[in-house]
Formats: C-alpha cells, sequence, structure tokens
C-alpha cells in the first residue's frame, strides 16, 4: 500500500520533458551530481591514459580542439534557446563548464563524452573522420549527449530497474522474479 504509493510518486516526481523533443524521459539525477561525476571520471580516465594523451600542441589536439571550440558555442547558444529558458525543469538556472578536449593515442576508433563536458577522441577515429566537417559530426553527437543528459538517463533507468527488482523479493521471497529483473 504505502510503499506502492512512494514508489509512484517518486517515479512522477522524477519524470522530465526532454527539450526540444518534449519526449518524457526518466531523470532522478541533478546536472551538479552528473558534473561531480563527469568530474571524478575524467580525472580517473586521464590517470588511465597517462602515456597515451597526445600534447595539447600536437596537430591532432590542436584540431579537436578547434572543431570542439566552434562545436561548444554553437551548444551554448542552442542551450541558452532551447534549454535554459523553456525546456528541462531540472537544468534551469544551471550553469555548464567549459568543455576539455582529450585525444588519447589508440588504434581504436571512438569518442566519447562524459559528464562535465569532458570530451575524449582516440585517435583511431582520424581513419575514417578524414577532414574537420566529419570530425565535428562526430564530436557534435558526443557534446549532444550531454546536451541532453543522457548519463542522468542511463543512471535514472539502471536506479529504477535495481529498484524494482529489489521490489520483486517483497513479491517473491524465492528471488525466481529478481532473476527476471536483475540486470546483466
Amino acid at each position: 500500500g504505502i510503499s506502492s504509493a512512494l514508489i509512484v510518486i517518486g517515479y512522477y516526481s522524477c519524470l522530465d520533458e526532454a527539450p526540444l523533443t518534449k519526449r518524457k524521459r526518466l531523470l532522478a539525477t541533478s546536472p551538479e551530481w552528473e558534473q561531480q561525476l563527469g568530474d571524478e571520471q575524467y580525472e580517473q580516465l586521464r590517470r588511465q591514459y597517462r602515456g597515451e594523451i597526445l600534447a595539447p600542441d600536437h596537430r591532432a589536439s590542436v584540431t579537436v580542439r578547434r572543431v570542439g571550440g566552434r562545436l561548444a558555442s554553437a551548444a551554448g547558444i542552442f542551450k541558452q534557446k532551447y534549454i535554459n529558458g523553456v525546456g528541462s525543469k531540472n537544468l534551469r538556472g544551471h550553469k555548464s563548464k567549459p568543455y576539455t578536449f582529450t585525444v588519447v593515442r589508440s588504434e581504436m576508433a571512438n569518442a566519447f563524452v562524459l559528464p562535465g563536458n569532458h570530451v575524449f577522441v582516440l585517435t583511431g577515429l582520424f581513419k575514417y573522420a578524414r577532414d574537420e566537417d566529419e570530425l565535428a559530426a562526430v564530436i557534435g553527437h558526443e557534446m549532444a549527449h550531454n546536451l541532453a543528459r543522457h548519463a542522468g538517463e542511463r543512471i535514472s533507468g539502471s536506479v529504477l530497474v535495481s529498484l524494482f527488482a529489489r521490489f520483486t523479493l517483497l513479491l517473491d521471497p524465492s528471488g525466481f522474479l529478481y532473476t527476471i529483473f536483475l540486470p546483466t
């Protein structure tokens, strides 16, 4: 009775409307918490990749910063227009940090972003992104993940599934239902 009501109230209090698309989503994290998590992961990855991070004056680093800087300016305008003014209630008043761009020597073709605007580009990507426009498409895609707060959505969804899985133990102490909902 009461626990079910609390779950329903908790769920609806964490519903958010995605800017621009107006899609309803579960968002139980704050932008500040996500940023702190991203900052911690950023420092951890910088330690992990310590010997493979290209120098700031390396040609690839300069290019990534130049392309990323132009995208960051556009992202800031987008955020002001579509997010801060009329969008997500969970972003109003939140000041995001400047972007960091880290280029890592790797055969793997990849780029990713962490909350807190930390963009990583692995040099294997340059085999496929052969000019600045193609690089901009990849970096812009990654930056859009932060604007849309996809990390917060993923974390919120994982917490919800985990709580629901544990709640099934009340219904089925044998744990059979729990194994169905337990994330693998």
